[in-house]
């Protein structure tokens, strides 16, 4: 038996350029997470899997798609206070309060 090592620039990747199933260590690289993170959302139910011949498990590639496309959208669209620009050429502190 032979084991395939997973491509290493997947998250690189458009999602139409994934394999049509993928291993959980490719899943693993696309979502930048360790294979037991991986695993851990099989096992939650989170990440749906097709099983091959026994014991081998696959991610239907637009499962992932889906999934990833979820966790784009759900990052916050504007900075952070603390990254946000001076206000007249000053620093606002968020947590600071009035003192007039």
């Amino acid at each position: 038996m032979t084991t395939r090592t997973p491509t290493p620039d997947l998250h690189l990747r458009h999602p139409d350029d994934w394999p049509a199933f993928l291993t959980i260590e490719e899943v693993a690289n696309i979502l930048r997470v360790a294979r037991s993170s991986a695993y851990e959302m099989v096992r939650s139910g989170n990440l749906p899997t097709v099983k091959f011949s026994g014991r081998s498990m696959r991610v239907p590639r637009g499962a992932l798609a889906r999934l990833a496309g979820e966790q784009l959208v759900s990052v916050p669209a504007e900075p952070a206070p603390d990254q946000q620009e001076p206000v007249g050429g000053v620093i606002v502190d968020p947590t600071a309060t009035d003192q007039a």
